[in-house]
Order: structure tokens, then C-alpha cells, then sequence
């Protein structure tokens, strides 16, 4: 059985300022959104752009797409280059913390581009497709919208990525074709439910991946007093959890019952039934509960996507987020592509300028000695003062006679010696302490996924501290 779900599209505007003008792109992703939520209002917006600092977006799915478009025009004068690897790295770890708190959705990922945007390089499309692989089935799909791009091994690249998700490529020739295939994507996919749901079940998640989709939900806390329980509404002495997310209080045992129709794929990580945030139970303790007890009479109103959406957006307006690049390529400011960054590579081998000592490490000046301390210069004495030089017959050799007294040389004023320039050793900069780790990593291939140990938020091994909760990773 085919069918689809709401979806929560994430733009990715990797158009480059200096290849096409961007307002004019304004109008046709309202178009887009506008046409999405025509067939459901349930349908959420999202936007990354990339400035110099790194990539930027909102912090949570909006339904209003004003939202996205103040987050464009706020920053439309900072947009530079995209770094396509680091955006959809960035795209899919957002994803999955978004998927934490919310289902029964469709997570798109929408690439616009142009041939200004930085290429993925060849050693990163590992780490994308392992990423991928792992949110592919919640369901995730990546579509390419390529504009005046010919670039048969850049396609080649994008093509691995798009067709491990059902995604795809559409080729744009110019700006006014791209209308007609937002049309074409605004579209919503069609899912085999067969695939993902058999008696209430979900089958997406493969023994692979069940370890990581485990990590992503949150353990509830166990009560010790006595509470109603919001499942079965009796108040008892049996254990009573409580929902990290909203408070929610319930039997241990009738969650577990609760946890056969509401899993995603793993029998002990499911949904809590009033907020959906993503929790688990122990294993053991849920095969137990559904093999061994009849389940309680389930008195759950289901709650509508909606309002429950809505309900969120009214009490909190989304904010824009400023993060890092996750894979992030050096580059002068995101402008370069791999062979301007091979020119870096080799010019940080070049010798650098040394830098001006420091005062305190330059040897004392000698001061000049000063001019009183100097011996009197002789006068020449005058020709009429000279006694007659007596002649003789025959000249004889004899030592040269002076006619002159000669004044002494005057005995020059000594020069300040130059100090001698201390060579300092080179310190490099954070920036560069930063490429080298960076480009350490990638030739030692030790980038891969982490899950922060304290908000659970998913990032890249490159960044060092969660941009969630600041904890060091």
C-alpha cells in the first residue's frame, strides 16, 4: 500500500551571489511552500545558508515561511559559496534531533545549487553515505536541484548520495525552469507503508542501526510516589515513569503495552503518547510485559499533528542558528574550491614572515659618546709663520718635509649599533591550528558521527563542543 506523510522540508540555498541573483529566488520558494501546505497544512520549512563564519539556520521545522524568508533577506548580503559536503551533513544531524521529538513524518532535504558551490570532495562521501544510511528509513529523502552545472564527476558524486535515499537529480538550464521543478518537488512522496508498517509495527530500522537509533532516545525517570497513571488512570503501587520531554506520568507496564503500537522498528524505543519525544525502556522488561500480561484498556485520545504543531509554534517563535561547518574545507572565506585549498596546503610550508621581536628581548642600544668628550682639533698653522726652508746644492734623499702641519682626522662620532633581530619561533594561528587538525582528520579518516552524552544531539567527530549544550565532545 502506497501513501504519504507530512512532510518537514530543509532548504539548502547553495546558490553563490556572484553566479545568480538571489532575490528573485524569494518568490519562487514562497510559491513553493505555499503549494505544499495547499495539500497539507501540517507541512514545515526550514533554510540553510552559508556566510563566512559557517553554515546558518533556523532551530526548529516552521509552519510559517515568513520565518524562513526574514532569516534569507536578514542575511542575504553575508551569503558566500556553499560547502555542499558540510550542508548536508549538517542537514541530516539536524534531522535526526528534530526526528527525537516529532513523527509520522517525512524529512526532505532540497539542494539548490549552481557551479559556484565547493564540490564534495571524494574522501568525505564515505561519511555522507554512512550518515545517510542512517536516516534514510525514518523516511529521508535528498533531492538536487542543479542549475547550469556540467560537471559529470561532481553529478557522479551527488548521484551516490541522492539514490541511497530515493532522492534525485534535476538538471535546471535557467533560472526560470527552476519554477516548473519546485512544482515538481513540492510534490509529496510516496512511501510503500507496507515497508514501514506491519501490524502496527514499524520494519525500517535495520539490526545496523538499531544500536544508534537506541542512543537517540531518552531513558524516563522513575517516581517513587504514588501517581495516576495517564494510560490506565488507576493510582497504584506499581512503578510509575515519567517523560523526560513533558512530564508526562505512566505505569511502567502499561508504557511497555503502549510501546507494541508506538515503536519505530526497535520493540523498546517508541513514542511517548502525548509529546512523541522518543524514549526507551529496557529490552528485556517490554518482552516480559507484552508476552506474559494481558495490555490494560488503552483510554489514549490520539492527539492531533496539527494543533500540536501549532500549539508549539505559538509558544515559541524559532530562532536562527549560527553553527560551525561540520566538514568544514579551508578556504578563504567558503570562496575556494579543492585546488585553490591545495594552494593553501602548500604555501603553509612557505617560510613565514618573521614577526617584530618583542621590546623586552632586543639588546640595549649603546648611546653616542657625547661630543664635549672629544679631543680639541689642531689648528693648521699659518704659511707667513713658517721659517724659510734653507736650500742645499745637491739634493740629498732625505725624509719628505711638511709644509703643512697636518690637522689630526677627526675621529668620527660613533653610530648606534643596529640590534640584532631575534628570529622568534613561528607561532601559528588558531586558524591554522584549526586546518591542520582539520586536514589531519581527513587523511587519517576519523570522521564519523557523535552523539553528544549529555542532550543526546548528533554532530560531527570535527567539532569539539556540542552547539547545543556546550558540552565537550
Amino acid at each position: 500500500m502506497v501513501g504519504s506523510k507530512s512532510e518537514d522540508t530543509l532548504l539548502f540555498l547553495g546558490f553563490s551571489p556572484k553566479v545568480i541573483k538571489i532575490k528573485p529566488i524569494y518568490k519562487m520558494l514562497m510559491e513553493f511552500a505555499d503549494t505544499k501546505q495547499s495539500i497539507d497544512l501540517s507541512d514545515r520549512f526550514n533554510v540553510i545558508i552559508f556566510q563566512e563564519s559557517g553554515p546558518i539556520y533556523l532551530d526548529d521545522f516552521t509552519l510559517n515561511f515568513e520565518n524562513v524568508l526574514n532569516l534569507l533577506k536578514d542575511y542575504e548580503n553575508k551569503i558566500v559559496r556553499a560547502n555542499i559536503a558540510g550542508g548536508i551533513f549538517l542537514a541530516a544531524t539536524f534531522v535526526i534531533d528534530i526526528y527525537k521529538k516529532i513523527s509520522d513524518k517525512t524529512f526532505r532535504l532540497i539542494i539548490l545549487m549552481d557551479k559556484g558551490a565547493i564540490k564534495i570532495p571524494e574522501h568525505y562521501l564515505p561519511v555522507l553515505t554512512s550518515l545517510i544510511d542512517k536516516v534514510k528509513d525514518m523516511p529521508f529523502y535528498i533531492d538536487i536541484l542543479r542549475l547550469g552545472t556540467i560537471d559529470p564527476e561532481e553529478k557522479a558524486a551527488l548521484m551516490k548520495l541522492t539514490q541511497r535515499c530515493g532522492g534525485r537529480i534535476y538538471e535546471i538550464d535557467t533560472p526560470k525552469n527552476l519554477v516548473e521543478i519546485l512544482k515538481k518537488v513540492a510534490k509529496k512522496k510516496r512511501i510503500q507503508e507496507d515497508s514501514y508498517i506491519t501490524g502496527g509495527i514499524m520494519k525500517s530500522i535495520t539490526l545496523d542501526n538499531q544500536p544508534f537509533y537506541e542512543n537517540l532516545a531518552d531513558k524516563p525517570d522513575i517516581l517513587v510516589s504514588l501517581e495516576t497513571c495517564s494510560i490506565c488512570f488507576k493510582k497504584d503501587d506499581r512503578t510509575v515513569v515519567e517523560c523526560p520531554n513533558c512530564k508526562t506520568k505512566s505505569h511502567m507496564d502499561c508504557w511497555a503495552h503502549w510501546a507494541k503500537t508506538s515503536n519505530i522498528g526497535i520493540k523498546n524505543v517508541f513514542r511517548c503518547h502525548r509529546c512523541f519525544n522518543l524514549v526507551k525502556l529496557d529490552k528485556g522488561f517490554v518482552e516480559i510485559v507484552q508476552e506474559g500480561k494481558t495490555p490494560p484498556e488503552l483510554e489514549i485520545e490520539k492527539v492531533d499533528l496539527i494543533s500540536y504543531l501549532q500549539t508549539l509554534e505559538a509558544t515559541r517563535v524559532p530562532q536562527v542558528v549560527q553553527a560551525e561547518d561540520p566538514l568544514a574545507i579551508p578556504s578563504d572565506g567558503y570562496g575556494e574550491s579543492e585546488e585553490i585549498e591545495e594552494k593553501q596546503e602548500e604555501s603553509l610550508q612557505l617560510e613565514r614572515i618573521p614577526q617584530a621581536p618583542e621590546p623586552e628581548r632586543l639588546e640595549p642600544i649603546p648611546q653616542p659618546v657625547k661630543p664635549e668628550r672629544l679631543e680639541p682639533i689642531p689648528q693648521p698653522v699659518k704659511p707667513e709663520r713658517l721659517e724659510p726652508i734653507p736650500q742645499s746644492a745637491e739634493p740629498e734623499s732625505q725624509e719628505p718635509v711638511i709644509i703643512f702641519s697636518t690637522p689630526e682626522e677627526r675621529i668620527p662620532i660613533p653610530q648606534p649599533a643596529e640590534p640584532e633581530r631575534v628570529q622568534p619561533t613561528p607561532q601559528p594561528t588558531k586558524a591554522e591550528e584549526i586546518q591542520k587538525t582539520l586536514k589531519r582528520r581527513r587523511r587519517s579518516s576519523d570522521i564519523r558521527v557523535v552523539i553528544c552524552p549529555t542532550c543526546g544531539s548528533v554532530t560531527s567527530s570535527m567539532i569539539r563542543i556540542c552547539p547545543k549544550c556546550g558540552t565537550k565532545l
